[in-house]
């Protein structure tokens, strides 16, 4: 009989298969890689059903793993927060310069032109 586990896992090999077949080859200094769009080899197409099969469709044990590496990887930092898009982003880093640099209510903070904009 095939245990719940042993499904899990046939799903994510599978999904490694596919991954592997279905990436383009790539040669770096080569070929053309695309600075948008989806490019998937092995490994990201095993662990993006991992994570899905895990039940965490947003922050999961992947997600607190990669924190954990830019915190040590960024030297000095003591913490890092992953968000869901660039939008959130810019509203977290002006949320924390308003709070550390205790700017005033209605002050101005001036921005790149180049962001990503949000309603």
């Amino acid at each position: 009989m095939t245990t719940p586990n042993e499904l899990k896992q046939d799903a994510i090999d599978s999904a490694g298969i596919l991954g592997m077949l279905a990436a383009p080859k790539f040669e770096s200094g080569e070929d053309y890689l695309p600075v948008s769009g989806k490019v998937f080899g092995r490994e990201e197409m095993r662990l993006a059903v991992e994570a899905v099969l895990d039940g965490w469709w947003t922050e999961g044990r992947f997600t607190k793993e990669l924190e954990t590496l830019l915190c040590a990887f960024l030297v000095g930092s003591k913490d890092v927060a992953m968000v869901n898009s660039g939008s959130s982003a810019n509203l977290l880093a002006l949320a924390a310069l308003k709070e550390l640099r205790n700017l005033p209510e209605g002050g101005e903070i001036i921005t790149s032109a180049l962001a990503f904009p949000t309603t």
